[in-house]
């Protein structure tokens, strides 16, 4: 006696029928993007940067190659006054932190390509030797709370204006030692504080520090964030006080001249 096994059932073909099922329950596989490609270019008095990371995007950026104001120190209340002038006009401004270190990482991660060697070298100088010599201001504030969690504006004072959350609160000290991934999170866009600190360690060829208010405050204080470096340590100063002026590096959306 024969015993035919069925083909299909309820219309469907029964072979690769529990593929089927399953590519119906299971979630899609996400495939993460690559690392983004990184280009860079020299047009006159500005480098051109190609993927810089920057609020979950991937950016194209305009560096200028000298200080905004030929080097004047300004309060940050001015430079973000300055700042919304310059993006209703897409001319050169001050980046805020997540900008600045998404820069710096765009450069880190093309470090090894020796097509890029040339012009990664000659913008990591220029970022090296002028934070070397002057404090660099951002447009990031940070608002200690008396209590709850620490607000960080960045793009502070202008349009592009955007918050954070978080307890930001700390003791100064070795970024990898002192640091979490959440205030990493909120002062930089990435909580991975070892590659951060590979990343300023290429930049400066030091350790990186973060020095910030160590103790809860009584009554809400602000304060700016601003990096600096030497030839002991490179740092993420974020207990300014907004009284005070810096110099400032200067960014913009990518011109479309090439």
């Amino acid at each position: 006696m024969t015993i035919k096994i069925p083909r299909d059932y309820m219309g469907e073909p029964i072979e690769g029928s529990m593929e089927r099922i399953l590519a119906r329950t299971s979630p899609p596989i996400l495939v993460q993007p690559n690392s983004p490609n990184v280009n860079i270019s020299t047009i006159g008095d500005y480098w051109k940067v190609s993927g810089v990371n920057y609020r979950n995007g991937v950016h194209t950026l305009d560096l200028a190659k000298t200080l905004l104001e030929n080097g004047t120190a300004k309060t940050q209340n001015d430079w973000a006054s300055y700042s919304e002038s310059a993006l209703a006009q897409n001319e050169f401004r001050t980046p805020d932190y997540p900008l600045f270190y998404g820069l710096v990482k765009a450069l880190y991660s093309a470090k090894d390509d020796s097509t890029k060697a040339q012009e990664v070298e000659e913008v990591k100088n220029f970022l090296k030797d002028t934070s070397r010599a002057r404090w660099l201001m951002t447009l990031t504030r940070i608002a200690y709370q008396p209590s709850g969690e620490d607000i960080i504006t960045h793009n502070f004072g202008t349009r592009e204006k955007y918050e954070e959350k978080t307890d930001f609160v700390g003791l100064d000290g070795l970024l990898t030692d002192k640091a979490t991934p959440a205030s990493c999170k909120a002062l930089l866009g990435s909580d991975n504080v070892q590659e951060i600190s590979n990343v300023f360690q290429w930049l400066n060829g030091t350790n990186t520090y973060i020095w910030r208010v160590n103790s809860r405050p009584n009554q809400l204080i602000e304060r700016v964030a601003r990096f600096g470096a030497g030839s002991g340590r490179a740092a993420l100063n974020c207990d300014r006080n907004p009284s005070y002026s810096d110099e400032s590096l200067g960014v913009r959306a990518a011109s479309p001249k090439i």
